[in-house]
C-alpha cells in the first residue's frame, strides 16, 4: 500500500467507502423493501380471507345451509393466484377452489392464512387461504440483479470521480515538485546562485488553501535561505578581502627582508612589522569566530550574575589604554545589577563597546560609563565625546565590515566587525545595542538588558566615581 501513489492511495479510499455505502445501503433498503412487501402482501391474503368471511354469513342467510352456502360460493368467487379451502371441524377438507388459472396449484412459495367461519352458523369451520409468494420473490430478486448490477457500477463512478479529484487536489503538488526540480537543477548548474535561480519560487494556485499555505511557508524558507547564502557570501568575500590585506603586507616586508638579510635592523623592522599585522590579522580570525558563532546561534552558556562586578572589571582592563591615549576613562554611576549573563561573551561586549570610545575620541576627551537600574532593567552606557556617527551611518554601523569614513580615517587599522559582534551578544542576551548622538558631540553606545532575576536585592542607585588610574571602587554587595 505504502508503494502506492497517493492519488492511487486517495483513488482506493473514495472506491472503498462507496463500496461500504453502497452496501450499508443495499441491505438496509432491502430489508425494508421486503419487509413492507411481505407485510403488504399478508394484508392482502388477510383482506382476501375476510371478504369470503362476510361473502358466507351473507350467502348463509339466502341457503340456510352450509353445504349449500359453500358450493355456491366456490362457483361464484374466485381469486387469482389463490386456492380457498373450507375445513370441517374434523380436519376433512369439504371444498377445495381452483385458481383463476384454472389450476389447483400454486407456484411455491406459498402462504397460508387460516380464520374461522361464524360460529353462529357454522361452529369449527375454518376458511384456509393458499397465496404464491412467487411474485414478491421474483420483485426481491430483481432489487437484488439492480444493486448487484449498480453497485459496482457505482463503485467504478466513485473511482473514477475519485481519481479525477485526487488529480486535480494533487495538480498544484505536481506543478511544485517540478519547479522544486527546476530550481534544483538551476543551482546545480549555477552554484555560485545566479540572479536567476535565486528569483524562482514555486507556483502557488490558491494561496488560501491548505498547499497554498503550505508554498508560501515553502517560498518564505527560500528567501531566507538566499538570504543567508548571500549574507554568507558577502561574509567570505569581504571576509578574504580584509585577511588579503595584512597577508599581502606580511608577504612584502618578509620578501624586502629577504632581499637585505645582512641588515639587522631592518631584519628587526621587519619583524616588527609582521608581528603588528600578525596581531591584527589574529584579531580578525578571532572576530570571524565569533560570528560564526553567531551564525551558529550558539556560544552563550549564560547564568547568574552581577553586572555591575563585571562592568568595575572591565573598565580597570582598559585602564592602561586610556591612559596611553590620554582619554580619561570614568565610571560616572553604578548599581547592583543581577542579570543572567555569559561573563566572557559580556566582558567582550563591553570591551568592544569602551574600546571602539576610545580609539574614536581625540586626545584630551573624555569617555564615561555608568550601570543604571530602571524600572528592574540594567542599562549600561558608555559615552565618549569623540568624532561621533552621523545620521547616514548610523543605521549601517551594525552591519559586517562596514565602516563610516571618519572612522577609516582615524583608525585605519579596524576591522569592522566589533559592533556586530557586540550587537550579537546583546542580542543573545535578549538585551538592545543602541548607538545615539552623546549630547554635545560624541556617541552613547546603550545597552537595555531584561529585567533582573526574580527576588533579586536591588538597592538605591550609588553613583561613584572612577577617573583613570585611581583606584578601583569598592565592590557594591557582598
Amino acid at each position: 500500500m505504502s508503494r502506492l501513489s497517493i492519488r492511487a492511495r486517495l483513488t482506493l479510499w473514495y472506491a472503498a467507502s462507496a463500496l461500504a455505502t453502497f452496501l450499508l445501503f443495499a441491505v438496509a433498503l432491502r430489508g425494508s423493501v421486503r419487509t413492507t412487501l411481505r407485510r403488504e402482501f399478508t394484508a392482502g391474503v388477510t383482506s382476501s380471507a375476510s371478504a369470503l368471511q362476510s361473502f358466507f354469513r351473507l350467502e348463509f342467510d339466502e341457503y340456510r345451509d352450509v353445504n349449500g352456502t359453500l358450493h355456491h360460493i366456490a362457483n361464484e368467487v374466485v381469486f387469482p393466484d389463490r386456492i380457498v379451502e373450507f375445513v370441517q371441524p374434523d380436519g376433512i377438507v369439504a371444498l377445495r377452489t381452483h385458481t383463476g388459472a384454472g389450476t389447483d396449484t400454486l407456484t411455491r412459495p406459498v402462504q397460508r392464512i387460516d380464520v374461522p367461519l361464524d360460529d353462529s352458523v357454522a361452529k369449527g369451520w375454518t376458511l384456509r387461504v393458499f397465496a404464491s409468494t412467487a411474485s414478491l420473490e421474483r420483485s426481491l430478486q430483481r432489487i437484488d440483479q439492480w444493486m448487484l448490477f449498480g453497485i459496482p457500477m457505482g463503485v467504478m463512478l466513485a473511482a473514477a470521480t475519485g481519481w479525477w479529484m485526487a488529480g486535480r487536489t494533487l495538480r498544484p503538488i505536481g506543478s511544485m515538485a517540478q519547479a522544486a526540480a527546476r530550481m534544483a537543477a538551476m543551482r546545480h548548474e549555477r552554484p555560485d546562485g545566479g540572479d536567476a535561480a535565486a528569483l524562482q519560487r514555486l507556483p502557488i494556485d490558491n494561496p488560501r488553501d491548505e498547499v497554498g499555505s503550505l508554498g508560501a511557508r515553502f517560498n518564505a524558507l527560500l528567501d531566507q535561505v538566499d538570504d543567508i547564502v548571500g549574507q554568507q557570501r558577502r561574509f567570505l568575500a569581504d571576509a578574504a578581502h580584509e585577511l588579503r590585506t595584512p597577508v599581502a603586507r606580511m608577504i612584502g616586508t618578509v620578501d624586502l627582508a629577504l632581499l637585505d638579510a645582512a641588515d639587522p635592523d631592518a631584519q628587526q623592522q621587519a619583524l616588527v612589522r609582521v608581528r603588528r599585522d600578525l596581531d591584527r590579522t589574529a584579531r580578525l580570525v578571532d572576530e570571524l569566530l565569533q560570528l560564526a558563532r553567531a551564525d551558529a546561534a550558539g556560544g552563550i552558556h549564560p547564568i547568574h550574575g552581577y553586572l555591575d562586578d563585571l562592568v568595575l572589571d572591565v573598565v580597570q582592563a582598559w585602564v592602561p589604554l586610556s591612559e596611553r591615549l590620554r582619554v580619561p576613562l570614568v565610571i560616572t554611576a553604578i548599581e547592583e545589577a543581577p542579570v543572567m549573563q555569559d561573563r566572557v561573551q559580556v566582558e567582550r561586549m563591553v570591551g568592544i563597546l569602551i574600546d571602539n570610545a576610545l580609539h574614536y575620541t581625540p586626545a584630551g576627551g573624555r569617555v564615561e560609563v555608568s550601570l543604571i537600574v530602571a524600572d528592574a532593567m540594567p542599562c549600561l552606557r558608555v559615552t565618549d565625546s569623540g568624532i561621533g556617527i552621523s545620521d547616514e551611518e548610523r543605521h549601517r554601523v551594525f552591519e559586517r565590515f562596514y565602516r563610516g569614513v571618519n572612522a577609516r580615517a582615524m583608525a585605519p587599522e579596524g576591522s569592522g566587525l566589533g559592533l556586530a559582534i557586540a550587537d550579537w551578544i546583546a542580542r543573545a542576551h535578549g538585551a538592545t545595542l543602541q548607538l545615539d548622538a552623546a549630547p554635545g558631540g560624541g556617541t552613547c553606545a546603550s545597552v537595555r538588558f531584561a529585567r533582573t532575576a526574580p527576588g533579586a536585592a536591588l538597592p538605591g542607585a550609588t553613583p561613584t566615581a572612577f577617573i583613570a588610574g585611581s583606584p578601583s571602587p569598592a565592590t557594591l554587595h557582598s
